[in-house]
């Protein structure tokens, strides 16, 4: 099993492959059915990574102020 990453234009043919259409080059083909799918794919991907996953969360994380009274986050948090 691989572990690279799959890029965007390897999701869209993918997708695309499913339909029954022919792979594009680059994302900026002009084909609605591929923009179609990367569309879709944005959507799904920004669904997904908004889910809080209980792999990646901390529900018991404390929170600090600054001296000025304001909550400064660390660069790795991310909501």
């Amino acid at each position: 099993m691989s572990t690279t990453p799959t890029t965007k234009l390897e999701a869209v043919n993918s997708m695309l492959s499913t339909i029954g259409e022919a792979p594009v080059n680059n994302l900026s083909s002009g084909l609605v059915d591929a923009e179609t799918a990367e569309t879709i794919l944005n959507e799904v991907s920004r669904d997904v990574q908004a889910y809080g996953w209980n792999f990646n969360s901390e529900p018991d994380y404390t929170f600090s102020t600054n001296t000025d009274g304001h909550v400064v986050l660390p660069v790795e948090i991310i909501r």
